[in-house]
């Protein structure tokens, strides 16, 4: 069977799917919808949603169906006239059970995929992925999300010979709390002030055009047509119950995953381009160091560090812009973080790099769990990350040492006026 594109809306008496199902058969199409679940099934499409709140099937309720443009038209009752029914936008969320004992739920949806589904699904699967790492294992060298994986990486490079997107040299056997060090290292020494120094005296045009552009301008950050399809075929999989450290710490990755796509859609003017994955995957630690950020200050001065030492264009006002947008992402809410996460998803996707491997261990739970986490969790980090946007100085940049390569450099450009000075007072 498969999953229809579908979206969710609601007024104050009804919930309103539409769910386009082309080529069904309509001779057998059922509907029924009570309590908290809605089935829809119609040759070969099969959807059952678990609501937020209580539907209840009277005569109330209609169904129509546009065989133009194939899609079905449901207005379902609310119980509750006026209750309103949260988080309909998160599709992954109403596809999965909510109740912690419905486990033979899921099992039967996994069964009514369809075998072609499941297969094409495990063909995505991380090769040699095991299970049963154990736990101490992961709580020191884990990666991934929740730092729930091990040994993938490692057994990966040995059957395939070529350089992953990681730059750790050992990703297996680098402990979690040995990362931050390496990223701080590896800024140091990649970092080139001749670049800094002309993007910051001498930006060209595409520079001062990305620091104009106004990324919000056309509503990019609301749910595509894209992002739906996407979302109804994201793995269905119920998350652990992270403690709250973890959530937090789950969160803060949000931060340079943001920042990675934020700086490509703002120095590409909304077009991206070839370089865009790279580019994301590159100014993203929690991805390519496996990091997991201890706070959102050292995650907010990593993220800026790591943009003046890679990408084309490494400039200071540019990286803080670039901040403020995420700032905005986060304020407008989750709706418009998953929009960029399922973005990154498909450009991961794109290409030969081994880039897909990010979406297999980060993303695809990541795009799940932004989903289902409260509300407030995203509202936090935005208000704790414009926080300490506000109070970030280029001192605290310390590996670069920033402030003393700029005055170094106009204290170099003003000994040759020095020299001319002398010369004149000597005639």
């Amino acid at each position: 069977m498969l999953t229809p594109l579908f979206r969710v809306t609601q007024d104050e008496r009804f919930l309103l799917l539409s769910i386009r199902a082309r080529h069904c058969s309509l001779r057998d199409a059922e509907l029924s919808y009570e309590g908290r679940t809605f089935l829809f099934h119609a040759k070969p499409y099969f959807l059952r949603l678990f609501l937020p709140a209580d539907v209840v099937d009277n005569e109330s309720g209609t169904c129509e169906y546009d065989a133009e443009e194939g899609i079905f038209t449901v207005r379902v009752p609310k119980k509750t006239p006026g209750e309103h029914f949260p988080r309909l936008e998160m599709l992954s969320e109403l596809l999965r059970p909510q109740e912690p004992n419905a486990q033979r739920l899921v099992e039967e949806l996994d069964t009514e995929v369809g075998e072609d589904d499941i297969d094409c699904f495990a063909q995505q699967c991380l090769p040699g992925d095991e299970p049963s790492t154990s736990s101490s294992t992961l709580e020191q060298f884990g990666y991934g999300f929740g730092w729930r994986r091990h040994g993938v990486l490692g057994r990966l490079l040995a059957d395939i010979g070529q350089e992953l997107p990681v730059d750790l040299d050992d990703p297996d056997g680098t402990p979690i709390d040995d990362r931050l060090s390496r990223l701080h290292a590896f800024d140091a020494d990649h970092f080139r002030a001749q670049h800094y120094l002309a993007d910051l005296h001498e930006p060209d045009l595409a520079q001062v055009e990305a620091m104009a552009f106004d990324p919000f301008q056309n509503g990019h950050f609301e749910l595509s047509e894209q992002d739906l399809d996407d979302l109804k075929d994201l793995p269905r999989r119920k998350l652990p119950n992270f403690p709250r450290d973890t959530t937090e710490q789950i969160a803060r990755s949000l931060i340079d995953i943001l920042f990675g796509f934020l700086y490509d859609f703002r120095t590409t003017l909304g077009e991206h381009s070839v370089e865009t994955g790279w580019t994301i995957s590159r100014l993203c630690p929690s991805l390519t160091f496996l990091l997991r950020w201890p706070s959102t200050r050292e995650a907010v001065r990593c993220v800026v560090r790591h943009s003046l030492v890679l990408p084309l264009y490494r400039n200071w006002a540019l990286a803080l812009r670039v901040c403020r947008d995420v700032c905005e992402v986060f304020r407008i809410g989750p709706v418009a973080v998953l929009h960029c996460l399922l973005t990154v998803r498909r450009l991961f996707n794109r290409g030969d790099e081994f880039r897909y491997l990010f979406n297999q261990l980060f993303m695809d739970e990541l795009c799940l769990w932004v989903q289902a986490v409260p509300e407030g969790i995203v509202q936090k980090l935005g208000e704790e990350l414009k926080t300490e946007l506000d109070k970030l100085k280029k001192a605290d940049i310390a590996e670069l040492d920033l402030d003393t390569i700029e005055v170094e450099a106009k204290l170099a450009l003003l000994k040759p006026l020095d020299s001319d000075d002398e010369e004149e007072e000597t005639k």
